[in-house]
């Protein structure tokens, strides 16, 4: 080897592989602890509870259509069908343009 570069010994080699595992248990410990502390939550069940809030959602605007029609049909005269198949039409139009936003959870 040039310059005085030695290679590290068996001796040496094996305290760096301790170290490193040490290092490890370390992170995996803070790990466990921020879990139990609620700081951490499993990326999996924030998924589905998105994706869960997002179906609800959409049913909620879709059912929105069947309850103000009746209200507009009252309030401004004209057929509550129409003024309901109206209202559809633009709400499915509105989540269709919304379909595309994405959550993105952790890096």
């Amino acid at each position: 080897m040039e310059g005085g570069d030695r290679a590290p010994t068996s001796a040496q080699t094996l305290e760096r592989a301790k170290a490193a595992t040490e290092s490890f248990k370390a992170q995996e410990a803070q790990i466990r602890v921020r879990k139990l502390k609620g700081e951490l939550v499993d990326r999996k069940e924030v998924e589905a509870h998105v994706t869960r809030m997002a179906r609800e959602e959409r049913a909620a605007f879709e059912e929105f259509a069947i309850g103000c029609s009746d209200v507009i049909s009252k309030e401004f005269g004209g057929d509550v069908d129409a003024i309901r198949k109206t209202i559809e039409r633009e709400v499915r139009k509105h989540l269709e343009l919304r379909s595309g936003v994405r959550v993105q959870v952790g890096a």
